[in-house]
């Protein structure tokens, strides 16, 4: 559904909790699209805390539903913040989950860096690597939705080891030299 779309249906008395499918975020609701689609720039995708954000009564005036389209992230919204880098817009999109993504971009950024090095470290939680923990790696670049479920399983990222063996390893699995 379009921001102009949702703007209409508030202002027909409707409320964001009956517009959009709730799920449970990081200690709240939230509403989360099943996928990043940048292909369709104006859907909105993510609704932060609706609790924290007082969203779930039924807007009674213009200004409140201003407000209330002000907490309706686009995917145009999360490409904007991270500077037109998609491949970074969609890791912020998954990793929001009760916060604005103005709020989150730093973290993101700061997380896993392509090109960097990493000690790789399975936590003894995978028979086939376990071998390799300890090891430095190189982060070669993040999953896409499309090759791991991030939603479910969290941000992946290909990584090269010193040998050139690749695998896919998750975020928590790599850490800094």
């Amino acid at each position: 559904m379009t921001i102009s779309e949702v703007r209409n249906r508030l202002l027909d008395g409707d409320s964001l909790d009956r517009i959009f499918t709730l799920r449970q975020g990081q200690e709240c609701e939230i509403y989360k699209a099943s996928r990043f689609c940048a292909e369709e720039p104006d859907t909105v995708i993510y609704i932060p805390d609706f609790g924290l954000n007082d969203l779930y009564r039924r807007p009674l005036t213009e200004e409140y539903v201003s407000d209330q389209l002000h907490c309706c992230f686009t995917a145009q919204d999360f490409i904007d913040e991270a500077g037109g880098d998609l491949a970074l817009a969609e890791r912020l999109f998954w990793y929001c989950d009760w916060q604005c993504p103005s709020s989150a971009i730093d973290e993101v950024r700061d997380e896993i860096t392509e090109g960097e090095f990493y000690i790789f470290d399975t936590h003894g939680g995978d028979s086939t690597w376990n071998e390799r923990s300890g090891q430095k790696c190189v982060a070669v670049r993040p999953l896409t939705a499309q090759e791991c479920d991030i939603a479910d399983v969290g941000p992946m990222w290909r990584v090269r080891f010193e040998d050139g063996v690749e695998t896919d390893a998750f975020q928590d699995e790599l850490r800094e030299e």
